[in-house]
C-alpha cells in the first residue's frame, strides 16, 4: 500500500477543519507473514482523519494491503505500530455497535445455519436483550 493517502473528500459543505475526528489513523503500519514464511509489509505509515460529512475510498490493486487496513480499523486485528482511535477512543477490538461484512461475505457465513443463527454467532458476546435486538433487526 502506498505511504501517501489522499485526503478525504467533504460531502457537506462548511464544515470547520478543525471539527473533531471521527476516526483517525495515525503511523499505521502491519506486515504479514508470506507462504515462504518472511514477512511482507502491507501497510507503512498510514496515516488519516475523517470528520463528520466526509468519506473517504480504499482504492489499489489486489494485495495492496485494503483488507488488512480495513481489518486494523475495525479491531478485527492489531497493528505492528500506529493507532486507530473513534471518537478519541482507542480502537483495540470491535466495537458493541459495528458490524462488518467483507467482500466474499460467503467465506464468512456457515451455509448450513439460517441468517438469524449467522447473525446470533456474531453477537454472542452482547447482553441477551440486546443481541436479540440485534438479530431481530
Amino acid at each position: 500500500m502506498s505511504d501517501t493517502v489522499a485526503s478525504p473528500a467533504q460531502v457537506t459543505a462548511g464544515l470547520p477543519a478543525s471539527s473533531p475526528a471521527l476516526l483517525e489513523v495515525s503511523g499505521l503500519c502491519k506486515s504479514l507473514p508470506i507462504a515462504d514464511g518472511t514477512m511482507l509489509e502491507v501497510n507503512r505509515d498510514i496515516t488519516f482523519a475523517l470528520r463528520a460529512g466526509e468519506f473517504m475510498s480504499i482504492v489499489g490493486p489486489s494485495g495492496a494491503g485494503k483488507t488488512t487496513l480495513l481489518r486494523i480499523v475495525s479491531g478485527l486485528v492489531q497493528p505492528d505500530r500506529g493507532s486507530v482511535t473513534h471518537r478519541g477512543q482507542a480502537v483495540r477490538q470491535v466495537p458493541s455497535w459495528l458490524s462488518v461484512v467483507f467482500q466474499e461475505y460467503n467465506k464468512s457465513f456457515f451455509p448450513g445455519l439460517t441468517v438469524r443463527k449467522n447473525v446470533m454467532l456474531a453477537v454472542h458476546s452482547q447482553p441477551r436483550t440486546e443481541a436479540q435486538q440485534r438479530i431481530a433487526a
